[in-house]
């Protein structure tokens, strides 16, 4: 950014996991030197809130930078501090996005730089208590009051639309009128989930055609419809049924998309019923659990949900084997000794049809195998995904939102 600042050019420079989807430049204000993203949920209640982690207010990922002097300045600045071997006695941060933000931190409390989001500006930190540091936090004054030296102005970008990994995977502040305003989203940064390919793939924002790469010539997928409205216990059970079925069959289980999201803690809080005017809007595996088991451990038998959307999974629905109560039962009297993966045959899809629940499926399966239900599924100690902000379980209250 500072070379092509040094050529008197403005950019607009983005990160590789930055999927734009419209047009953003129709987002920038035009008022700043600097235009960014931010990681916060609700920028007008935390940004410059020193009790926030340092990194969360600006996601260097996504900046508009113009070329002018002060942003020139400010960025060279930021290039001989992260150069730096230690920082007031501590080693550099190795995380450049926390270091430029520190940077800001301690720029804001010097009265060198203006933040703005929406209409509101700060010229100082807010909060009563600060974890970064040597940066103090600042009396709270307005900009009428302290007026920045330098003239380096930095527009935060309303995550609703210029959207964070954790704000649109996961929040969905998109479908929000209350976060857009009602402007469409434009830009969405696959930070904060993982694995990053599960979720563009699910959210129908991976554009690589590799269909036949990832499945092969002959690909075997299991469906089913998973009902709404269960209890968290229930959602799993199904799930796990499901699960079983598709590594008996040896096939790839869709995985739902109708999973209950009110047995997510943070449905009230977050503002999930936001949500209410998409009528069929369900939620995913990877809202309660971990979505790397789906694409590690189970790989072999799982597929995301959002592959129902592909033209080429729609074709392969033409030709698919409905399986209902009848049809199972003289499958498997025909069957013949044959093993569970024979079933079925080389159809593409095997559905099973609603009036047929998945354990009932599995049960039967099983006893035609001589096995218990869920001896297959493995059972191992995972550790906490402590960095993965999609899948937590969060506790706060509408007052004081966790962030």
């Amino acid at each position: 950014m500072a070379s092509l600042m040094t050529l008197g050019l403005a950019a607009l420079v983005l990160d590789t996991d930055v999927v734009l989807v419209s047009d953003p430049f129709q987002h920038l204000t035009g008022d700043a030197d600097l235009e960014v993203m931010t990681d916060l949920f609700f920028p007008d209640m935390h940004l410059l809130n020193v009790s926030i982690r340092p990194e969360d207010h600006i996601n260097t990922g996504y900046v508009y930078h113009t070329a002018t002097p002060s942003a020139l300045r400010f960025m060279l600045a930021f290039l001989d501090a992260f150069d730096a071997h230690e920082w007031r006695g501590f080693k550099r941060d190795w995380f450049n996005q926390r270091a430029f933000n520190k940077l800001v931190l301690e720029w804001v409390d010097a009265g060198s730089v203006k933040v703005l989001y929406g209409p509101g500006a700060w010229c100082a930190l807010r909060g009563s208590r600060t974890n970064v540091g040597t940066v103090a936090r600042s009396r709270q004054r307005s900009c009428v009051e302290r007026t920045p030296t330098s003239g380096v102005t930095i527009r935060v970008l309303n995550p609703a639309v210029i959207a964070h990994g954790m704000n649109f995977f996961w929040r969905r502040a998109h479908l929000m009128r209350s976060e857009t305003g009602g402007l469409p989203l434009a830009a969405v940064h696959a930070n904060g989930v993982e694995p990053k390919d599960y979720f563009l793939r699910d959210r129908g924002l991976w554009y690589l055609d590799d269909f036949t790469e990832r499945f092969g010539e002959a690909p075997r997928f299991f469906t089913y419809v998973h009902p709404r409205g269960l209890s968290l216990a229930e959602d799993f059970e199904e799930v796990a049924a499901a699960l079983e079925v598709a590594m008996m069959l040896q096939r790839r289980l869709v995985l739902p998309m109708t999973m209950n999201c009110r047995n997510c803690p943070a449905y009230g809080p977050y503002g999930f019923a936001e949500w209410a005017d998409k009528k069929d809007l369900g939620c995913t595996f990877d809202y309660f659990s971990r979505a790397s088991l789906a694409m590690g451990e189970w790989l072999k038998f799982t597929v995301e949900s959002g592959v129902v959307w592909l033209p080429e999974f729609q074709e392969l629905l033409k030709a698919r084997r409905h399986v209902s109560a009848a049809s199972l039962q003289t499958e498997l009297r025909s069957a013949g000794g044959r093993r569970p993966a024979e079933l079925f045959g080389d159809t593409a899809v095997v559905q099973l049809g609603e009036a047929l629940r998945v354990h009932v499926l599995r049960d039967l399966l099983k006893q035609a195998v001589r096995g218990q239900p869920l001896d297959s599924l493995p059972c191992a100690w995972r550790a906490w995904p402590a960095t993965t902000f999609a899948c937590r379980n969060l506790v706060a209250t509408a007052s004081n939102p966790v962030t």
